[in-house]
């Protein structure tokens, strides 16, 4: 009986392209990934809406994750102070170059910094930035 591939948890970059399962050659007996986007000229974003009860108010916070020309993986943080949602708020870019600044178009703060985007969080919650290190990405 063959030895069972060796799983592997996917890593930013392949989860742009959208891995989804290992195939290989029979002749070569190497696994390669499968991807849905193999190109890698999409985006993937991930969202959430945060709302209170007690004042009303809401707040978005966004991640926009994308592959350069060296296929390297680049992130934005976007913060908003309203509900917002993907379908709505993140589709129709020109291409992956245009992202940042069709979002600061569409009222969203975005930057690449991480440390910029924890203070943008740290003001809307009151959480200190200390709190929130476990969700570094």
């Amino acid at each position: 009986m063959p030895p069972e591939p060796e799983k592997r948890e996917r890593d930013e970059r392949t989860y742009v392209k959208g891995a989804y399962d290992r195939g290989g050659d029979d002749e070569t007996s190497s696994s390669q990934p499968k991807f849905l986007r193999p190109k890698g000229n999409h985006y993937s974003v991930i969202l959430a809406t945060f709302g209170s009860e007690g004042t009303g108010k809401q707040f978005t916070l966004a991640q926009v994750l994308y592959l350069t020309a060296d296929q390297s993986v680049e992130k934005l943080y976007c913060f908003a102070d309203s509900e917002r949602s993907i379908r709505d708020d993140f589709g129709g870019f020109e291409g992956t170059d245009t992202i940042l600044k069709a979002l600061k178009k569409r009222g969203f703060r975005v930057t690449r910094t991480y440390t910029e985007f924890e203070t943008w969080f740290s003001k809307a919650t009151n959480v200190r930035a200390r709190g929130i290190r476990c969700c570094r990405g």
